[in-house]
């Protein structure tokens, strides 16, 4: 069993392989620090290692692997094994082992400088999924018919068919042609066009995981927005509290106190609390949208507004989800969601497109609206959250944050949570980041609706 401590991880395997595979080197000796990337709008995951040698494997007259692009790079860690309780035994069984693996391909060397001798030196040796790579090395020039998850998935297949990846069902057949187009352009193309058809909402987004719960090797999902928000659980609970608050033994690793150390958020930081001129220009709380029939030769006006639309959809709080304020009323007695006001172009956000063919509709006058809105939302309430790696938490997950209440000064008081800023997050983006010493997580999350609703107020109130 390896060891059960925040942050632990050993390296089992880290190469770099040239071409046809004529020479390796091991980096096990060199790195100082990994970092790996993957988000919800990104579809890929990237990354960078840190170095520090003598050898000058970039291009080094005595080595005969020179690092000009291309090379593959191969990551196997090892996290800890977690124990699991086992209802039938009524006893806890270590779970089963966490072996994260990961090829991808170098793209570029930055930040290169000498160190404090002639021949040390550091530098930053980046890289991205292997897909990444392959995608431009090829286009999709072909007609299709079908559901735009199910064509997104035969695309998938000719990039990445060895990967687990999970494709939820959109609605709709289609008719449509990809004009020579590289295999990521095309998916992520398709997922701006799709409507779940369980939830019958947009947006859909492609991303790619460094792992999932079943499964440690990278894994792609094309999956809705409220999919992932359609949650009964939160991942993960995370604390901020003191180390020494927490009572636990590191020898019982039966006692639940003992995973509150995992859970013990290291550092926190609010990214941004709104920002109102770029949410309302992204057409958070309003646009309007202008659709054209080209077979019948007809125009539509479609107004859209936050705050009639809201309870469409999941969101980050499960119940009586508040809505993000919509700004006080204006002189003309209205406040963001009230525009765009009847007969009139005076929206945040404009925009024109055509509707497709009565034979292959293209769904946009139900898309183009909530797409951007949903996705403006994600930018409201955003904290970052540093917490100890262990492998259980991918990006689309929801946790909930259990933020202090930063006035608290007062005994009686201690333990009372921030009334806005408490509660369930989704997981956007993470930064994983492997030092010598340890494992930590930076996880970017998104708070798209509050715990109450907030209300205007009249002075002295």
């Amino acid at each position: 069993m390896n060891k059960i401590t925040p942050g632990y991880y050993q390296v089992n395997s880290f190469f770099l392989l040239s071409e046809e595979g004529r020479n390796i080197v091991d980096l096990r000796g060199f790195y100082t620090e990994i970092n790996l990337f993957e988000s919800i709008l990104t579809p890929t995951l990237s990354g960078y290692v840190v170095l520090n040698e003598t050898y000058n494997l970039i291009s080094g007259v005595s080595n005969s692997l020179p690092i000009m692009g291309n090379e593959i790079i191969y990551l196997e860690l090892q996290l800890p094994d977690f124990y699991e309780y086992d209802e039938i035994s009524s006893s806890w069984k270590p779970g089963k082992p966490n072996v994260i693996k990961f090829n991808g391909r170098i793209t570029d060397v930055k930040e290169r400088s000498i160190l404090n001798s002639e021949k040390a030196q550091s530098y930053e040796i980046h890289f991205m999924s292997e897909e990444f790579i392959l995608d431009k090395n090829f286009k999709i020039s072909q007609f299709f018919t079908g559901t735009t998850s199910d064509i997104a998935k035969k695309i998938f297949d000719k990039l990445a068919s060895d990967y687990p990846s999970e494709f939820e069902q959109s609605s709709g057949i289609h008719k449509i042609i990809i004009p020579n187009w590289n295999p990521l352009k095309a998916i992520n193309w398709l997922a701006s066009r799709s409507i779940s058809e369980k939830y019958n909402t947009s947006p859909m987004l492609f991303y790619q995981t460094l792992y999932s719960e079943n499964t440690y090797v990278p894994k792609y999902w094309f999956v809705s927005l409220d999919y992932l928000l359609d949650w009964e659980v939160p991942k993960k609970t995370v604390f901020f509290r003191p180390a020494a608050a927490i009572n636990w033994n590191p020898s019982d690793v039966t006692d639940p106190e003992f995973y509150m150390k995992f859970s013990n958020a290291i550092n926190y930081n609010i990214v941004n609390s709104f920002d109102t001129i770029e949410s309302n220009n992204a057409g958070l709380f309003n646009s309007l949208l202008i659709t054209h029939d080209i077979v019948n030769k007809t125009w539509k006006s479609l107004p859209w507004k936050y705050d009639e639309k809201f309870n469409d959809y999941k969101h980050t709080v499960k119940e009586n989800p508040g809505k993000i304020y919509s700004g006080n009323r204006d002189r003309f007695s209205r406040n963001f969601s009230d525009y765009p006001s009847p007969n009139k172009y005076d929206s945040s956000l404009l925009m024109m497109t055509s509707t497709g063919t009565p034979e292959s509709p293209n769904s946009l006058d139900k898309i183009s609206s909530p797409r951007n809105s949903r996705l403006a939302s994600l930018n409201s309430f955003k904290i970052n959250l540093l917490i100890p790696g262990e492998g259980t938490i991918e990006s689309g997950d929801i946790i909930y944050f259990e933020m202090p209440s930063p006035e608290i000064n007062d005994s009686k008081d201690k333990g009372k949570l921030d009334e806005f800023y408490n509660g369930t997050y989704l997981v956007t983006a993470m930064r994983h980041t492997f030092t010598r010493m340890e494992y930590k997580v930076t996880l970017q999350c998104a708070k798209e609706s509050l715990r109450k609703e907030v209300r205007g107020y009249k002075s002295g109130e």
